[in-house]
């Protein structure tokens, strides 16, 4: 997968801004930026536009809108269709032109320089203010269905592959879900919104991942509960858990809904119930998740002695080392490597002084961290992106 050219352009802009030097290189170079195309009069741009051999009015620029996701194939075709003899930074004019003419002329006819403008705008918005940054990503999701129906692209992932933004849409839409997420805490519709776009998201991917298909289904059930549907949220969860009752982050996600997501009334007893019947799953993954997170359930309960327990617990479950990166098309997502110490159905009091023979120290949380990446699966295994949690 390439990068397009409204990434590349985005870098130079942004290091140009904070680089002084750098700057003053590119104008001494004489390097055309998208943003001083930006700036001039729509009838400067035609006109210079037709001085390199390509005359484009509204009635053109909407005729081919309908055959090109982008203003970069737009512009490559042309160039090769029209043979058009081009030199120094002549190309960059047909395509940064025909950018910011599409969007001033076609505004409600989306392309891929649309979409990135939008995504990356939620990303340079306070993270406080998360109802705008939805509301600007909202109009990006809309585009995406525009763009997917216009050129009939079947799948999320055969999207990203095509679009090779400035953030890719698989990354992005995590934040997306995130961010609707920390709006709807304090505006419900937003949680509406989130429900929609998780189940968009389930039937658009279409892909085999399968910490996206846990989380996205996480996300539902866990909005559905945020907005009293109570009895929707547990059938689900229910549902999840009758056909992989091994699946860890399932309990976790049904328990925080009682207790840490549930700060007004919270259900201590029946977030720890939960906890306790994922422990009693003999196959259940992420165990020393949920140990964790019944360890901070007693510390913050101020149960200390129960707490000591589990903490002794937690412990032994970590001589069970795992580090997950799976794979999507060409982006990396997560790989596993698990060591593993005693026997299936081993007895945990047995497991306390087998640590010692294991190759490899569990790494302390300092080491851990040092190798995350910002977009990197949270090592604490919430299945969020690093910089959205425990960064």
């Amino acid at each position: 997968m390439g990068i397009s050219f409204v990434a590349i352009n985005r870098i130079v802009e942004e290091k140009a801004a904070s680089d002084e030097e750098y700057r003053k290189k590119l104008e001494n170079n004489g390097r055309l930026l998208l943003s001083t195309v930006k700036q001039m009069p729509g009838r400067v741009i035609v006109k210079k536009l037709h001085s390199l051999g390509l005359d484009v009015d509204c009635a053109d620029l909407e005729r081919w809108c309908g055959k090109f996701m982008s203003a970069q194939d737009l512009s490559t075709s042309l160039i090769r269709e029209r043979n058009l003899n081009l030199q120094g930074n002549e190309e960059d004019w047909i395509w940064m032109g025909l950018t910011v003419l599409w969007e001033r002329w076609l505004p409600t006819a989306p392309n891929c320089e649309m979409l990135d403008n939008k995504i990356q705008a939620g990303y340079h918005m306070d993270y406080e203010d998360s109802t705008a940054i939805c509301d600007a990503w909202l109009t990006a999701w809309r585009d995406i269905h525009a763009l997917m129906k216009l050129h009939c692209i079947g799948t999320l992932n055969q999207l990203d592959n095509m679009f090779a933004g400035s953030e890719c849409i698989f990354n992005w839409m995590q934040d997306f879900t995130e961010s609707l997420y920390q709006a709807g805490r304090h505006t419900p519709k937003y949680l509406w919104h989130r429900i929609a776009v998780c189940e968009d998201i389930q039937r658009l991917w279409r892909t085999d991942d399968q910490l996206l298909t846990e989380n996205l289904k996480r996300d539902i059930a866990e909005s559905y509960f945020l907005l009293g549907e109570t009895e929707k949220a547990e059938s689900l969860f229910k549902r999840y858990l009758e056909a992989d009752p091994a699946w860890g982050w399932a309990w976790i996600g049904w328990s925080d809904c009682y207790y840490f997501l549930n700060t007004d009334a919270p259900d201590i007893d029946e977030a720890e119930r939960l906890l306790k019947q994922g422990l009693g799953v003999a196959d259940v993954r992420d165990r020393a998740d949920l140990l964790d997170r019944l360890l901070r359930l007693y510390e913050e309960s101020g149960r200390a002695e129960e707490a000591e327990r589990t903490r002794a617990e937690l412990r032994r479950a970590r001589n069970t080392l795992t580090t997950e990166v799976r794979r999507t098309g060409e982006r990396s997502m997560q790989v596993k490597h698990k060591t593993t110490f005693g026997e299936e159905g081993l007895p945990l009091d047995a497991l306390e002084h087998l640590g010692d023979h294991a190759p490899l120290p569990a790494p302390s949380p300092s080491e851990a961290t040092a190798k995350v990446g910002r977009n990197d699966p949270c090592p604490c295994g919430s299945g969020k992106k690093y910089k959205k949690c425990c960064m």
